[in-house]
């Protein structure tokens, strides 16, 4: 509780002072971004780059879009608050469950099957099948990963300890942590655990180890390290003080720079050179998500972690820091000075600050009005600030002028108006150029024309020339450049006016009036390869080089399309020899090779919080630039290898229906009907998980790499039957692809209609089909041939008979041998055998007309002939048909048969059985036509008479109908004639 309010009255202090700390980009997690719980006890990361982290209530994963919670199988909730890497899983230990493996998109609980309580802190990997942790009441235990749990005994000096951490180092050395001291033993031997005594019974929290060798532990007493030569005799081991702040750290981290890196309790982070110098302290003020802080984490692409209980900052740029302005009166920061080697001054036009440290402070005894050029600051060469100030006046005007403060570090002294001075001018244009003079004195522009200025005093410069004086440039301590009113390039040498007088002339060495070519150029700026740019705004720069003596060799004239704007507000040099270009729209790298120009735009990009940069000037080993709403300090180390990001396809869905599975699957089939397909992906690169695209293709389908987008998934509708191969690339911000694409094949198998064995059946079915109709038709033409035989046949046998019979007839009838009256007989037949073939033409062509194809015509025309026939004799009769028979069709071979065999059986009937009675009925039963003829007439023995034409004729077309035809009589009993035909 007292280091909570020790740090709020700091913090109210240090706010009622003016003091602003500086912003670093910190990016923030916590429950509003999808986290299962904000307190975050540890964070690690696995072999695929996922990051895992420990809350209160259980695991969570974060892939750079999503956060995904892990339940565990028996519980709902429990504490994850140690992990370390093993391999490429991460080791998690809960309380009330056990260990958890997790890789990539599955996590593997282990829970020990013999031992309870479970209140475990603290976990060892001994390998990817054999785990060590704390259990606060059985102490240390070894588990293997089906969860056989065994519990080690140490010596007496170790088991009364309560147990906060475990941690294995390279050399297989267990490192217990305790509320009463640091313990130590081989991993195979752990009845040799030793104390370690440097420590005594201090509260140990973390110990890590660094890349080079050292251990690093943190105490309630402070941070100590031991060396690599220390640590063969562990018990006995020298420590060194790292870090002695009052304060607790629960955790350390080495960045890929050597750096290391504390969280604390209550008191945010801390960042430190290996030895614990250079400390750079980072809190809430600093843009940090909470003081409170349980655990920091470096990953593979340098970003550090820090897990807290508001959740989790990310800081992804060591380098870059800021200071935030947007809650002032005036928000952009239009100038620096470089007052020494730890402190820089910077002007927002209103006011003065003063940055020292991590801190930002206001100085009192400066405050101006909003004017063009208030923004004017620079040193004199006696230690004294002149500083711009403008004076609203009416009519919205404003009156400038120059003030001089002494500057203790602190605050602003002794406020005097440079023109009240010897010699004074009302303003010095300072921000223009200052050349530095023996004696310590200094050239300048001024309202009154360049000056001399030495212990307060103003003198007189005397020239051929009265223009004014836009930006001076020194070459050496005898000449310089100066850029007059009238873009003219003048190159002056100084003189002393008299011998031993402090006032000055300059001599004219060599002017030039074309190299600027009329561009409104208002500022020069000399860099270490002799070179003079002539800048300004809207017209970019033109590029002096210059013989050793200063005089102009060439110029040229990079273009302005290379960089982000043409407005061209400052320009400066780092240590390497990098130009740096401040534009309206960002700042620019400038880098040579072979004297070729290489322009990076808009270097650091959304890490400045504005686009319009207004200065830019060399500052602790990095740059100071100041924008609109904040300043900021951006690190020139030594830039970080660059990381390729990696990319996973992260869920797949067909139709609409999540098919995650199938993702571990070779080559799975999918059905015909599953042609709809959505695949989601991600890539691993935490540096700013917004700027990451992606670019796909699925071979098959595309032809080519579509757009790189920051679009995480892709829908593929209506795809053919196939093989395929979908594959998908990330993109980082700098411009690196990922190293591997992250690739899933799978085919979609045909229709069965587009199978080869159903083409083949469907083949061989139309094959048959043509063939049956083809043996149709052919059948239908053998039996309209065998109708045609059998009307010619009975054309030829009855009505050629009948024809000729007439004939025969005729010729005897005209014969005058003959008598009347056999003459008279002979007509009579004549006339019996026409009307005879009249009926047999009249049967031939009913029989082959199509529209007679139906029952009931062919029954109509029966009963019509067997009337006749039955009245003429006066034969009563009856007939007996099927009730709904108009569309049953009766084929035109059939019907012909049936017809003639019913008109013979009639006709015989009629003739010779003397009956008095017939009866005739027809009957359709299950597709069974049957017909039966019966009378009262005579009959006869069926088996001893001859069979005639009629009875030979019947039988035959009832054979060749494919019909049965019973005739049954008996002499005196009539007659029965039955006839079944299957239809």
């Amino acid at each position: 509780m007292s280091h909570r309010i020790i740090w709020m009255l700091a913090l109210l202090l240090t706010a009622a002072a003016g003091v602003r700390a500086q912003r670093l980009p910190f990016v923030n997690y916590s429950t509003a971004q999808g986290m299962v719980h904000n307190r975050t006890h540890t964070i690690n990361q696995d072999g695929k780059g996922y990051i895992w982290i420990g809350t209160d209530l259980g695991i969570n994963r974060y892939d750079g879009r999503t956060f995904k919670h892990f339940p565990a199988p028996a519980v709902k909730h429990y504490f994850a608050r140690y992990s370390v890497r093993i391999g490429d899983k991460v080791l998690f230990a809960m309380d009330g469950i056990g260990l958890a493996l997790c890789l990539g998109d599955s996590v593997q609980f282990i829970c020990p099957k013999n031992l309870k309580p479970l209140n475990i802190s603290g976990t060892a990997a001994l390998s990817d099948r054999s785990f060590l942790f704390n259990e606060w009441q059985n102490g240390v235990v070894k588990m293997d990963e089906k969860g056989n749990a065994q519990v080690l005994h140490l010596p007496a000096i170790a088991s009364n300890n309560s147990f906060v951490d475990m941690f294995r180092d390279s050399k297989g050395i267990i490192w217990l942590m305790s509320g009463s001291g640091l313990i130590v033993f081989p991993e195979n031997d752990p009845a040799a655990a030793r104390k370690l005594k440097a420590l005594g019974n201090a509260y140990i929290n973390c110990v890590r180890e660094s890349r080079d060798g050292y251990i690093y532990i943190a105490s309630f007493r402070g941070v100590f390290r031991i060396s690599p030569q220390q640590r063969s005799q562990l018990s006995d081991a020298a420590i060194e003080p790292v870090f002695n702040k009052n304060q607790e750290v629960t955790a350390i981290a080495f960045d890929n720079t050597n750096h290391v890196w504390l969280s604390t309790v209550y008191d945010g982070i801390y960042k430190c050179d290996a030895s614990g110098r250079n400390l750079d302290h980072y809190t809430i003020r600093n843009g940090l998500i909470s003081q409170n802080t349980w655990n920091i984490f470096c990953d593979r692409e340098n970003n550090i972690w820090i897990g807290t209980e508001n959740g989790i900052s990310k800081l992804p740029d060591h380098q870059f820091m800021s200071f935030d302005f947007s809650q002032v009166d005036f928000q952009s920061v239009k100038s620096s000075l470089h007052w020494d080697d730890s402190t820089m001054l910077l002007s927002n036009v209103m006011d003065i600050y003063c940055l020292r440290g991590s801190q930002l402070q206001r100085l009192k005894g400066f405050h101006s009005g909003i004017g063009y050029r208030s923004h004017i600051l620079d040193k004199s060469p006696d230690g004294y600030l002149w500083v711009s100030k403008s004076v609203p006046l009416p009519a919205g005007n404003f009156k400038v002028y120059t003030l001089s403060f002494k500057f203790n570090g602190e605050q602003l002294t002794d406020s005097i108006a440079v023109s009240k001075l010897p010699g004074g001018p009302n303003e010095i244009f300072g921000r223009r150029g200052m050349i530095s003079l023996p004696g310590n004195a200094c050239l300048i522009s001024t309202d009154k024309g360049m000056k001399v200025y030495r212990d307060k005093h103003f003198y007189p410069v005397v020239r051929t020339d009265s223009l004014p004086v836009n930006s001076l440039c020194s070459i050496n301590s005898q000449s310089f450049w100066a850029l007059l009113d009238n873009r003219k390039l003048v190159r002056y040498k100084i003189l002393p006016l008299n011998a031993g007088a402090d006032s000055f002339r300059l001599q004219t060495l060599e002017e030039d009036t074309s190299i600027l070519n009329g561009k409104p150029v208002n500022s020069l700026f000399r860099d270490s390869r002799n070179r003079i740019w002539c800048y300004g705004v809207q017209c970019g720069a033109v590029i002096l080089h210059l013989n050793p003596d200063g005089s102009i060799h060439h110029a040229s004239v990079p273009g302005l399309s290379a960089f982000s704007s043409e407005i061209f507000n400052d320009i400066s040099e780092d240590a390497k020899g990098h130009i740096w270009v401040a534009t309206s729209a960002g700042l620019d790298e400038v880098t040579e090779d072979k004297n070729k120009f290489e322009v990076k735009r808009d270097r650091f990009g959304g890490r400045l919080c504005g686009k319009n940069i207004f200065f830019v000037t060399p500052f602790r080993a990095g740059l100071m630039v100041g924008s609109t709403g904040c300043a900021g300090i951006i690190g020139l180390q030594e830039e970080e290898d660059a990381y390729r990001p990696e990319v996973y396809i992260t869920d797949l869905r067909i139709n609409e229906i999540t098919r995650r599975n199938l993702l571990y699957l070779e080559l799975p089939e999918l059905h015909p009907e599953e042609d709809n397909l959505r695949f989601s992906f991600t890539g691993i690169y935490f540096k700013d998980e917004n700027l990451i695209r992606y670019a796909y293709m699925l071979e098959g389908i595309d032809k080519q790499w579509s757009t790189p987008s920051p679009e995480h998934m892709v829908t593929y509708s209506h795809l053919p039957p196939g093989k395929y191969i979908f594959h998908v690339k990330a993109l980082a911000p700098d411009g690196l692809w990922s190293a591997k694409e992250a690739v899933f094949s799978f085919s979609i198998d045909s229709p069965f209609y587009t199978r080869w064995w159903f083409i083949l059946l469907c083949t061989g079915a139309c094959t048959g089909m043509l063939y049956a109709i083809y043996r149709y038709r052919i059948d239908q033409l053998l039996a309209i041939q065998q109708i045609r035989q059998s009307i010619s046949k009975d054309l030829h046998d009855d009505i050629g008979a009948t024809v000729s019979s007439i004939s025969i007839l005729a010729n005897m009838a005209n014969s005058d041998l003959v008598s009347e009256q056999k003459r008279r007989q002979f007509l009579d037949t004549i006339q019996d055998e026409s009307k005879h073939v009249t009926e047999s033409l009249s049967d031939i062509v009913w029989s082959i007309s199509p529209k007679n194809d139906t029952l009931d015509i062919m029954f109509a025309r029966m009963q019509r002939y067997a009337s006749e026939l039955f009245e003429a004799k006066n034969i009563s009769y009856q007939f007996r048909l099927p009730e709904d028979i108009s569309n049953i069709a009766f084929p035109m071979n059939r019907r012909q048969h049936v017809y003639l065999i019913f008109k013979e059986a009639v006709n015989n009937l009629v003739k010779y059985a003397g009956a008095g009675h017939a009866d005739i009925s027809v009957s359709v039963e299950d597709e069974l036509f049957i017909m039966q003829i019966s009378d009262d007439g005579s009959g006869f023995d069926i088996d001893s008479i001859t069979p005639g034409n009629g009875i030979i004729n019947m039988r035959k077309r009832a054979q060749e109908a494919g019909a049965l035809l019973a005739i049954i009589s008996k002499p005196g009993a009539g007659t029965r004639i039955r006839f079944m035909l299957r239809m």
